[in-house]
């Protein structure tokens, strides 16, 4: 079942708290009914000013020569009316899996931390 809006803004709290201590308030979450989650600035920006930077979560490339990554692509080509993304968006899926919910032993697939 999907969240509902109170589980939702529930993680602001969370998210502003974050934003306080990295980013120096300069921006702060909100609920709304008509968007959901929001960012709204906290300061005066003028254009072309970066409001904060984040590094990117997690990357994943393409693993020619890994059997998983070139069965995965091999379904796309000839399965494309199942597989309707290039076979990178479904392979960042798998690669974003935790240890947890990866068979005990398996290697071709980087797993994140947590």
């Amino acid at each position: 079942a999907s969240p509902s809006p109170d589980e939702i803004a529930a993680g602001c709290p969370y998210i502003n708290q974050y934003c306080q201590d990295v980013h120096s308030d300069k921006v702060k979450c909100l609920w709304t009914s008509e968007k959901g989650r929001v960012l709204r600035s906290e300061v005066a920006f003028t254009m072309g000013d970066i409001v904060f930077r984040e590094p990117p979560l997690h990357l994943v490339a393409e693993d020619k020569g890994n059997p998983m990554f070139d069965r995965l692509k091999d379904l796309c080509s000839k399965q494309p009316t199942i597989f309707e993304y290039e076979p990178l968006w479904y392979w960042t899926a798998l690669n974003s899996l935790p240890p947890a919910l990866l068979l005990p032993g398996e290697s071709r697939i980087k797993s994140i931390t947590q």
